[in-house]
């Protein structure tokens, strides 16, 4: 009897530590390393990229993350991450947080938690210019660029039966295309469209219906509710200190784009 009773001691014992490792607090983990890991994505100017001079990853979203990292007193690290593999990556715990021009949907919502929205986009259709296009069923029939696994992918298919989706590895790859002509239009964030825009030698118009007002949050592991509070914490303290619209004014303000939105649950912005 004292050799099962040891047994099951033993394989108790097991299972308990197991649990506690897989159930194990991520901000704990954060906090012991000293470093906040922030997936971001490098191909979306203004939100991520590298800068030609220092070959630095800069950036909206980078900004955002060291300013989170600072006021949980930690040090921020950027890793790249595709846009379709951003959220297996950090389902799978190589990194503690996306910061990765994630837009809020359901679907997403069911695979991880969000924090506050942090920037608030309108997802939108460019044309060629003088196309006549005014709606988005005029889009029915035609060939649209999108970047593989982004949320403009996911409106486009829901809000234009019929369109004939083309999807590209990235969004500079995705604006190529429309370019040189392989697609009748391409759909983006409404900023990216601005960027596009100021280098773009084909002149395009926006489609004046837009596919979704989408916020944006910083993406976290399911359950992680400690870790969320505390990026929530400092989103606010971003906010209230008027950080969070300095970084804004840095990345878009040369553009003349006005922040209408402050950081605020995702739910106050999906209504719109």
């Amino acid at each position: 009897m004292k050799i099962y009773a040891t047994l099951f001691a033993s394989v108790a014992a097991l299972a308990t530590a197991g649990h506690s490792t897989a159930f194990a607090d991520k901000l704990e983990d954060v906090v012991k390393s000293g470093t906040l890991v922030c997936g971001v994505i490098t191909g979306a100017k203004p939100f991520g990229f590298q800068d030609t001079a220092t070959r630095e990853l800069v950036g909206y979203d980078i900004d955002f993350c060291k300013g989170v990292a600072g006021k949980m007193g930690l040090q921020a690290r950027v890793t790249p991450v595709s846009v379709e593999g951003r959220i297996p990556e950090l389902r799978q715990g190589s990194i503690d947080v996306l910061v990765a021009a994630l837009g809020y949907t359901k679907e997403r919502a069911e695979q991880i938690d969000y924090s506050d929205a942090y920037y608030v986009s309108r997802q939108i259709v460019i044309v060629d210019e003088g196309s006549g296009i005014q709606k988005l069923d005029g889009l029915s029939g035609k060939k649209i660029s999108t970047a593989k696994g982004s949320s403009s992918e996911q409106y486009l298919r829901q809000s234009v039966p019929g369109v004939e989706l083309m999807s590209y590895q990235d969004i500079p790859s995705a604006f190529l295309a429309f370019v040189q002509n392989k697609v009748d239009g391409m759909a983006l964030t409404d900023v990216a469209a601005l960027q596009f825009k100021e280098k773009s030698p084909k002149k395009f118009e926006i489609v004046p219906d837009p596919l979704k007002i989408e916020p944006w949050g910083l993406g976290i592991a399911k359950g992680e509710t400690a870790l969320t509070a505390k990026v929530n914490d400092s989103l606010k303290a971003l906010e209230t200190s008027g950080e969070a619209d300095s970084i804004y004014k840095k990345w878009f303000g040369a553009a003349g784009i006005t922040r209408t939105f402050t950081i605020a649950p995702v739910t106050k912005y999906l209504a719109h």
